[in-house]
């Protein structure tokens, strides 16, 4: 959009008592892949490249919602990371997400919270049982992240996980990370969901996805991503209400 119209859509999300007052906003960590409505460019195409933290036009959102918002908090998620990150749970993928951080601090944008995974998909690698003997999956690449986030200085940043919607609602995703280890579990600072209370949901009875797993964690339980499709913000507003109301979420 032009401006003024772009100023005015940011003024309306974010500017306080004015609007929807947002005070979170939520950003991806580009990773150069399709992230279902566009592509964002990664800060380091190649694991040589130094990081380059000028592409992209999220760091500008960013900086025009701190004008408006000096106390606004920064949450980043990876949707995909560029070829050269094998794994989400790998070390590779520590560092990058602890360097993207970097990249934030140095631009005075500094970020609160951050998704550990990729989204929507699950924390854990699935490929390595803790054991041939358990149904448990290792879950050390939350461990990981932390480590490197803790080395670059950013020990105040809080993990969100497994921000993801649990399709066959069983909460695994919460069940593999409190059964893979205490470390892991008390590494997880925000339990995040997708879809609370599912669009499919809007007008039947209140009955959540969410079970105890997830509800009476010990963590706060975040919808960190809820929609209503192409059906318009009163859906959206019904959504996010059900959510609040179902799960406290």
């Amino acid at each position: 959009y032009d401006e003024p119209f772009r100023g005015e859509i940011i003024d309306y999300f974010f500017k306080p008592q004015f609007g929807a007052s947002l005070d979170i906003l939520k950003v991806e960590v580009g990773g150069d892949g399709q992230n279902t409505l566009g592509t964002s460019s990664s800060h380091q195409h190649t694991k040589d490249e130094a990081p380059d933290f000028s592409r992209g036009m999220l760091w500008w959102l960013m900086a025009q919602v701190q004008v408006r918002r000096g106390d606004v908090q920064f949450y980043g998620l990876p949707w995909c990371y560029p070829g050269w990150v094998k794994s989400p749970y790998s070390p590779e993928a520590a560092e990058y997400l602890a360097t993207w951080l970097d990249g934030a601090r140095g631009k005075n944008l500094p970020v609160s919270f951050i998704g550990v995974s990729q989204n929507e998909r699950a924390p854990c690698d699935k490929a390595k049982p803790i054991s041939k003997h358990s149904d448990s999956l290792r879950c050390d690449g939350i461990t990981l992240k932390r480590a490197a986030f803790d080395a670059h200085g950013h020990t105040r940043v809080k993990i969100v996980a497994p921000d993801a919607f649990d399709f066959d609602r069983t909460n695994g995703d919460v069940i593999m990370m409190k059964n893979s280890s205490d470390v892991v579990w008390s590494d997880v600072d925000i339990v995040g969901v997708h879809g609370a209370a599912p669009l499919s949901d809007l007008y039947g009875p209140l009955q959540s996805w969410l079970t105890e797993e997830s509800t009476n964690s010990s963590k706060p339980l975040w919808n960190s991503e809820n929609e209503a499709g192409y059906m318009g913000v009163r859906f959206l507003a019904r959504a996010l209400v059900r959510a609040y109301v179902e799960t406290n979420a």
